[in-house]
């Protein structure tokens, strides 16, 4: 009896990078959260292996939405992976730029404040 040939269709390079480096920026910052929460190495040190584990995070990003448009113009597999990579940068930039935003947000409190609150002086 023939066995039947089934062909796979390729998948996205990008895509399968994309899911790579966002796995290893996930990685990264768990070590990073790891270090410092045991205290194996200073704060700075530690801040310096999370600060990269972002900027991989966002690489991963870029690679996701680059795999997008090989995937949209070719035809190709990998959707589930670039899916994922977005998924994994979303979720470890998500609490970083929360931050950043109530910086931003306190800072402009502070220069629109004009010390005139009458509320406290009755």
């Amino acid at each position: 009896m023939l066995r039947r040939y089934i062909a796979e269709q390729p998948t996205s390079r990008l895509a399968v990078w994309a899911r790579r480096t966002a796995a290893f920026s996930l990685i990264a910052t768990i070590l990073a959260i790891v270090i410092v929460r045991s205290g194996l190495l200073e704060f700075k040190p530690a801040l310096a292996t999370f600060g990269g584990a972002l900027v991989f995070s966002i690489v991963a990003l870029l690679l996701a939405f680059a795999a997008f448009v090989v995937i949209w113009r070719e035809g190709l597999m990998g959707i589930g992976y670039s899916l994922t990579a977005i998924g994994i940068g979303l979720a470890l930039l998500a609490y970083p730029g929360y931050l950043r935003a109530g910086i931003l947000s306190a800072a402009l409190d502070l220069r629109h404040h004009d010390g005139s609150d009458r509320s406290a002086a009755l």
